[in-house]
């Protein structure tokens, strides 16, 4: 179970590194370039596509997979991940060309959603903490595609600063392939272990300040991967799609506020929804004085202990979780008071 994704992780590990350099290369050439406005934070146009760099990689070792493991589940979950990878980056790389407005974007991972629906990538209970998941029926549609709407979306807000979104998608890739490998699931530790691979080769390039960055090919790769991924035991094994759901929603839960926030703020100042703005956490955070790196790592901090929470839903009980909480507590306060003293009081 564990000396394909390995084998193959470490495959897309070294391809990536060596792409993204040539990735580059042709962004400049062909004007994959994102030039400097009011909301950007660097000063310099910057190369936008880096998200083929891992997701091509990705995709070929899925599709050789898919022929080396004989599994059915396997099989299934799959095919329907490649068919909607290949859509999801192609939907990515026109907007990186063309700046899609945001209504036609969404058209587009709205149309995405249903396709993935009629793969078979259906939600179709939710989790109860207090016992059994509860069967959801005639809503499993509409959930199904608000799911992935957000997750792909909240990918596509945090990409907005240096390092931030690849080192987010390592993190929680780490935690979807112990849930994979605690349940058995080939298919998530797979998927999460490439994803994951793909994510630290192209961090090395993107670290601050960034020589290249994901664009919405990479973004939106990476929340449709995380979308997907957490309803991949629909095949199998039916705890584990209840539990992975939890698994992007608890380490992602900083940026789905976000925009949730932000839908809000716009509805009550009545504007458009869809309208970008400077008032994201990690702009907010940047007019405080923070640097872009320090931003980066705080986020970073923030995402690991949400992770080693929604690790508790995997490996322990109630009453060890209290000490976790308790004990994320106390090291986020020091964490905090660090930070702050090294920027304010240097």
């Amino acid at each position: 179970m564990i000396l394909y994704p390995l084998i193959f992780s470490l495959f897309v590990l070294i391809i990536s590194f060596f792409l993204v350099p040539i990735n580059i290369k042709i962004s400049n050439k062909v004007g994959l370039i994102s030039i400097p406005n009011d909301r950007s934070v660097h000063a310099q146009n910057t190369p936008s596509a880096g998200g083929l760099s891992f997701a091509i990689p990705i995709i070929m070792s899925e599709i050789i997979l898919l022929f080396m493991i004989q599994d059915e589940f396997f099989h299934k979950n799959m095919l329907g991940l490649i068919v909607g990878n290949i859509l999801v980056l192609t939907l990515g790389i026109v907007d990186d060309k063309y700046c899609l407005n945001a209504k036609l974007k969404l058209l587009g991972q709205l149309l995405l959603a249903v396709s993935m629906f009629f793969l078979g990538f259906r939600i179709e209970q939710i989790t109860n903490p207090f016992g059994a998941s509860i069967p959801i029926y005639d809503f499993s549609f509409p959930l199904t595609l608000i799911w992935y709407l957000v997750i792909m979306n909240a990918m596509n807000l945090i990409d907005g600063l240096d390092g931030l979104a690849a080192g987010i998608t390592i993190i929680c890739c780490i935690v979807l392939a112990i849930a994979g490998f605690y349940y058995g699931n080939i298919t998530v530790l797979v998927s999460s272990l490439l994803l994951a691979s793909g994510c630290l080769s192209f961090l090395y390039y993107n670290y601050p300040p960034a020589k290249i960055f994901m664009g919405d090919s990479g973004s939106l790769f990476i929340g449709f991967q995380f979308a997907s991924i957490s309803i991949l035991g629909t095949y199998q094994l039916k705890g584990l799609t209840t539990m992975t759901l939890l698994i992007p929603v608890t380490v992602l839960f900083v940026p789905l506020l976000d925009v949730l926030t932000s839908i809000y703020r716009r509805l009550k100042n009545k504007q458009n929804i869809f309208k970008a703005d400077k008032m994201h956490i990690h702009h907010r955070m940047l007019k405080t004085g923070f640097s872009v790196k320090t931003v980066m790592l705080i986020s970073w901090f923030v995402t690991l202990l949400f992770a080693l929470l929604a690790l508790g839903y995997i490996l322990v009980n109630r009453q060890i979780m209290l000490v976790i909480l308790l004990s994320l507590s106390i090291l986020t306060g020091i964490f905090f008071y660090y930070l702050v003293k090294k920027e304010f009081f240097k």
